[in-house]
């Protein structure tokens, strides 16, 4: 029909009081963990030059005091979804940074999957990511020989763009060295990526569970722990930036693919 209007009427609801008496407890109790004090920040947490964060930060803090053994935690930056501000720094706060329910996972990768795992965080399609280990030389800026087909499916979509400088891509952060396509080490990440999140499929799917170790805790959950194991830690902490943006006119070759 045309020309006629309608409009939602009302619907009211009255609350059952035998309802709000059995989940009370359970409230209550989500309420105190909410409120839970871990720290204090001594100002806003902010975002570096590079697109890094201090939230980023605090998460890769917490990862590396759980798993010691990862030589690379790697964090796509979509999933911080909140600053922390000045002030008393609570569970709630650390739920509403990481509010996904995402799981730790350590999985065994070679070099050249790493660098296949970074360039799509550094294609200018996703937010920049949190990365521990590892530096990141890239190329800042559009330009068709960064194109690529990775998927096979006819199209070089933003993702895609291979923008890692060819002979010093990822460098080791310790060494310096450039990452060797053969070496192998342990990488610290969430499930979400490990499932082929923010288009790391073309990874993922290629490793076997023999190579995958999945916790039961996630993110925020190591955050909070962190802090706990840690009182009065300054926060917030500025890290090094492991983001390096290449300005200029791009590569000096154009790339093979």
């Amino acid at each position: 029909m045309t020309g006629v209007q309608t409009c939602a009427l009302p619907i009211l609801v009255k609350p059952s009081e035998a309802v709000k008496k059995a989940i009370a407890p359970y409230l209550a109790k989500a309420d105190a963990k909410r409120r839970e004090v871990l720290g204090t920040a001594s100002e806003d947490f902010d975002w570096y030059p590079s697109g890094e964060n201090q939230m980023g930060t605090l998460i890769l803090d917490s990862f590396h005091d759980r798993f010691p053994e990862a030589k690379v935690i790697f964090f796509n930056g979509g999933g911080i979804r909140r600053r922390i501000f000045k002030g008393p720094v609570t569970f709630g706060d650390i739920y509403e940074v990481s509010p996904f329910d995402n799981y730790a996972t350590l999985v065994r990768v070679t070099g050249r999957e790493m660098k296949e795992l970074v360039k799509p965080l550094v294609s200018g399609a996703h937010v920049a990511p949190a990365i521990w280990g590892l530096k990141v030389n890239f190329f800042d800026r559009d330009d068709s020989s960064f194109d690529r087909d990775v998927n096979g499916d006819g199209k070089k979509e933003n993702w895609e763009r291979d923008r890692l400088q060819p002979e010093t891509g990822l460098v080791w952060e310790k060494t310096g060295k450039p990452v060797d396509d053969k070496e192998e080490f342990w990488l610290a990440t969430i499930d979400y990526l490990a499932a082929g999140g923010d288009n790391t499929a073309h990874v993922f799917d290629k490793i076997p569970l023999s190579r995958r170790k999945y916790f039961t805790f996630g993110p925020r959950d190591l955050m909070a722990d962190y802090l706990r194991k840690h009182p009065g830690i300054k926060l917030p902490r500025t890290d090094v930036m492991r983001l390096n943006r290449i300005k200029g006119a791009g590569a000096d070759r154009a790339l093979e693919h």
